[in-house]
């Protein structure tokens, strides 16, 4: 299951929440559960939840995306019940709105991929905070195919407990078959624990050859990053996407 929650809320200093801001409700969230349970998101590195912030004027949206049914049950229930909060490191109290719940299946969102008679050969990701990726142990804000999506593919696998997948076969054929068609990006720095880490924005396209199977994987997989994000420190509000299926 792949759950989705966003929640407006409002400043009493009325200020205007960036997205880089996103490291103070991931402390807030680890505030609001069992210390052991937060012990144990700490250890996992791919954690099964991504988190992030839109600004919007006089506060902004908290956006919680949750990878698996399990991990739903134990991190939607104290953020859904959250009417405010102090926020230390801005001197400032939060008063959270009605929050929109969304929610599918990992048969169904196979299902709404897998059954279209002809699966999109253009695919358009908005990036809606700042992401990057890390190759060699150092960043990279120059997007690629086989970057976006072999995190997806891993993460995705993860999730799914899937463990068959032939990952160099696969990324080759990522490689050969899915291309950056059309971009408008621009490199940005993401604010994160006194560091800034390279980044960029904005908007890519994808070309997608190969057969309708294939097709409908890479569609699905970029489906998924709605909710999981794409790159590093989605947990801490980067890497936010939409995805935007373009039918010719």
């Amino acid at each position: 299951m792949l759950s989705q929650i966003s929640i407006p809320f409002q400043s009493r200093e009325g200020f205007r929440y960036a997205a880089g801001t996103a490291s103070l409700f991931h402390g807030l969230l680890m505030e609001q559960l069992p210390p052991d349970y937060a012990a144990q998101l700490h250890e996992n590195a791919l954690r099964p939840f991504s988190q992030n912030i839109l600004p919007r004027d006089g506060g902004g949206i908290w956006t919680l995306s949750v990878l698996t049914a399990e991990d739903a049950e134990r991190l939607l229930p104290p953020v859904q019940a959250l009417r405010s909060a102090e926020l230390l490191q801005k001197n400032d109290l939060i008063s959270f709105q009605a929050p929109e719940l969304h929610s599918i299946t990992y048969p169904d969102l196979f299902r709404q991929h897998y059954i279209l008679e002809d699966a999109p050969r253009l695919i358009r990701l908005q990036f809606e905070t700042a992401a990057a990726f890390k190759s060699a142990g150092q960043y990279v804000n120059l997007p690629s195919a086989k970057l976006i999506l072999s995190g997806l593919v891993r993460r995705y696998d993860l999730t799914c407990r899937i463990h068959d997948t032939v990952y160099d076969t696969l990324f080759d054929e990522i490689e050969q078959r899915v291309s950056i068609s059309a971009f408008r990006i621009r490199s940005t720095a993401f604010p994160l624990e006194g560091i800034r880490v390279p980044a960029f924005i904005g908007e890519i396209t994808l070309r997608v050859s190969g057969n309708q199977t294939f097709r409908s994987y890479i569609n699905m997989l970029c489906d998924y990053a709605q909710y999981s994000g794409i790159g590093i420190k989605t947990a801490l509000g980067m890497g936010r996407v939409k995805y935007e299926p373009i039918k010719q």
